[in-house]
């Protein structure tokens, strides 16, 4: 197979033998795709700009031919401004490319799923304009093990993990709600977030409801096995409502919860590195 032009996104990119990129690349008509870029890890001036072409976060235009699994990337060319996430939306960015990465299979064409991610990171991006119009300082470090505290004082009040507020409040965490539901929808895991997916009732907003990752919200009794929602929470999540303070918080709770399962219990590399950048900020003095 031979493949030429094809619009693409760099998810994951590892050292691969002495001198290469293994790349994990998510392309809008053929999924997510293994490729091996060759020859690229070396000091010369050419080998950096090779590099710097396959960051993360930036539209390209990617060619890629082989047979198998892994294939070998013939050319990339960017067709998109760079983004360079740093702190908390650095982390966001790779939740996000980790569940598309995790839940989706190679080979396995999603063109809409292409198009929710194309649209998430210009969210992610309006988000960014936002913070660059305010005094926020940043050292520009991009390596995640070595992702900067910012200093901004109202971080010192971030919420956890990867959810940690940006420059508008809850806009950040909200973003990433918004994105799971979409993406569960789109890989045929849609749940019933506005009607009791027992009786197909309306819900009650007022009521708790468990929410069960495989069909959706039912009414709570002490022995669900699913964790508990009020139904005003489910409701804004389904209307693309974005919902109070204490109602966001239980959505992550709930959206995590619902994620796992599809994980088959596994947890998530992002969870962890945002969990320990949010401790190394509180010891920070």
């Amino acid at each position: 197979m031979r493949i030429e032009n094809e619009a693409a996104y760099v998810l994951e990119a590892r050292p691969y033998r002495e001198t290469s990129l293994l790349i994990e690349a998510f392309t809008a008509q053929h999924g997510r795709v293994a490729l091996v870029a060759r020859g690229i890890r070396g000091e010369s001036r050419r080998q950096g700009a090779r590099r710097a072409a396959l960051e993360p976060f930036r539209l390209l235009r990617v060619g890629f031919s082989g047979r198998g699994e892994v294939m070998g990337l013939t050319a990339v060319e960017p067709d998109g401004m760079p983004l360079r996430p740093v702190g908390a939306p650095l982390f966001a960015g790779l939740y996000v490319n980790e569940l598309v990465q995790k839940l989706t299979g190679r080979g396995d064409a999603v063109p809409p799923l292409f198009a929710r991610y194309s649209m998430w990171l210009a969210e992610l991006s309006d988000l960014l304009a936002a913070d660059a119009v305010r005094p926020i300082r940043s050292d520009g470090v991009t390596d995640v093990s070595e992702a900067p505290r910012s200093t901004r004082d109202e971080d010192d009040a971030a919420v956890s993990n990867v959810d940690s507020v940006t420059a508008d409040k809850g806009a950040l965490p909200w973003s990433l709600r918004r994105f799971e539901r979409d993406l569960l929808g789109i890989l045929g895991y849609a749940l019933a977030l506005d009607h009791d997916s027992d009786s197909g009732e309306p819900l009650d907003s007022d009521a708790d409801y468990a929410l069960d990752p495989e069909h959706g919200a039912r009414p709570w009794t002490a022995g669900s096995v699913w964790p508990k929602a009020r139904g005003a929470t489910l409701l804004a999540w389904a209307a693309d409502d974005e919902p109070a303070e204490d109602d966001a918080r239980e959505l992550k709770r709930l959206a995590r919860q619902v994620i796992r399962h599809h994980l088959g219990g596994a947890e998530l590399r992002a969870w962890k590195l945002a969990g320990d950048w949010r401790t190394s900020k509180s010891r920070a003095p």
